[in-house]
């Protein structure tokens, strides 16, 4: 019997930085369907914003994005990490459930190995927040400890 796995179409999205030089979207979906863990899934197009992870509102790629999953029946966007949607943590799980409650649009993002379709997604996105702030925090503290050792260590 000759079954044919139908693979689910997936489009790819990242956002850099103003500092960062932005791959293109063609390597983009090249990096994603190489690194996606084997679902039946294919990255068929990629979006890339540059310049501005603070609002969905002023990416013009990932509102393209939206338009084209809306329009081509795509349900499910690949994301390379959390920090490549967002500078907040908090931020980008935000998004992902708007356009998962907009849209009917699940999100992937690789690095975390985070499906937003999966049954314990709410719970992997607040584990990851937690964490991320968590390793905000000790960044932070250890800022603070490194002024207060440099200024005692002042003469």
């Amino acid at each position: 019997m000759d079954t044919e796995v139908q693979l689910k179409k997936a489009y790819g999205y990242a956002c850099f930085s103003k500092n960062t030089q932005p791959i293109s979207d063609d390597l983009l979906t090249d990096f994603a369907n190489a690194a996606i863990p084997q679902v039946a899934t294919t990255v068929v197009k990629s979006f890339v914003d540059t310049n501005n992870k603070k609002s969905a509102r002023n990416r013009p790629s990932w509102n393209a994005m939206l338009e084209e999953c809306e329009a081509e029946g795509i349900k499910m966007i690949v994301i390379p990490a959390i920090s490549l949607l967002s500078y907040v943590t908090y931020d980008a799980i935000a998004l992902v459930r708007d356009i998962k409650r907009k849209y009917g649009i699940d999100t992937y993002f690789l690095m975390e190995n985070i499906y937003t379709g999966a049954e314990n997604a709410n719970e992997q996105l607040q584990m990851q927040a937690l964490l991320i702030e968590f390793e905000e925090a000790q960044k932070k503290e250890k800022r603070r400890l490194k002024r207060i050792f440099k200024e005692l260590t002042k003469e």
